[in-house]
């Protein structure tokens, strides 16, 4: 009936173009019940304490969009440990505290006029910038499990290449390629965080915070900016040379989770009503009386 009303106008509204729709997701290995108390929902969300960027990031990563998928409190905490906290938690506690002990919280140059750091940032771009396009692409599909699982292939490769350039010892031996190296990793760190902003936009918003980025108008469509620039140097020009970074610090923490004693705890409880006089008659001292 929307559309039709839309239409019915006669006005140049925005047309819906795409519907998307998912599959199930069950709750270890049985159906989420909310009459059965049988699941995870917001009120336990709250009691565990824990970031909502790994819930985000979890029920995202399963999405069940071609077929059932499964909540388990297990692989939460593995997707967390060894997802979140070793590619992405890694590479920004990696990289932001080198420009903190480095740099005094500055970011470096990056030198042109330097072959290693040229071939660097030509090999590096080259690699990275066809994986952003092919996120752009599951992007546009609707593709949010694929987008998301793409988004993290791209710090995968700002990881690979920290790894690769090992700035730390380049900065005894070539320092210019070192301070190169800083400045290609920034760049790309940052249009990472534009590409997780959709899935996990307090991530984002942390790494903004420490990387004492403001963002205006260009940066609400900052892979725009850099997609429909063409070419993969662009990448170089997000965020400015000599900006001064924030305090560095880390955002995931390894998960130890009680995993028994919430998987047991969601499993199924006493109906609410009786889960509300049973606190009730705790509360109540012995001595009370009622007129």
């Amino acid at each position: 009936m929307f559309p039709a009303s839309l239409i019915g106008t006669g006005e140049k509204y925005t047309l819906v173009r795409h519907l998307n729709s998912t599959e199930f997701l069950n709750y270890e290995g049985t159906k989420f019940s909310k009459t059965k108390n049988i699941g995870v929902f917001g009120d336990q969300v709250q009691e565990t304490k824990i970031p909502c960027e790994v819930f985000r990031y979890y029920l995202l990563a399963v999405r069940p969009e071609q077929q059932d998928a499964n909540f388990s409190w297990v692989e939460l905490a593995e997707r967390n440990n060894n997802e979140l906290i070793k590619n992405l938690g890694n590479f920004s506690v990696r990289v932001l505290r080198f420009i903190e002990s480095h740099y005094d919280r500055v970011i470096p140059d990056y030198d042109p006029s330097d072959k290693q750091s040229e071939e660097a940032a030509l090999e590096c771009l080259k690699e990275f910038y066809e994986e952003l396009n092919i996120y752009a692409s599951l992007m546009e599909s609707v593709k949010l499990r694929e987008g998301l699982k793409q988004a993290m292939n791209l710090s995968s490769i700002c990881n690979k290449y920290m790894q690769k350039w090992q700035p730390w010892v380049a900065a005894k031996e070539n320092a210019k390629f070192a301070g190169s190296a800083i400045n290609i990793l920034m760049n790309m760190f940052v249009v990472v965080c534009a590409a997780l902003e959709p899935f996990i936009p307090t991530f984002a918003a942390k790494i903004y915070c420490m990387t004492n980025w403001k963002r205006g108008l260009r940066e609400e469509t900052l892979l725009g900016f850099v997609l429909d620039a063409k070419n993969a140097l662009t990448v170089l020009s997000v965020i400015p040379s000599k900006h001064k970074i924030d305090q560095a610090l880390p955002i995931f923490r390894e998960s130890n989770l009680l995993l028994n004693h919430y998987s047991k705890q969601c499993r199924g409880r006493e109906p609410e009503t009786k889960v509300w006089w049973h606190s009730y008659s705790l509360s109540l001292n012995l001595n009370d009386t009622f007129d």
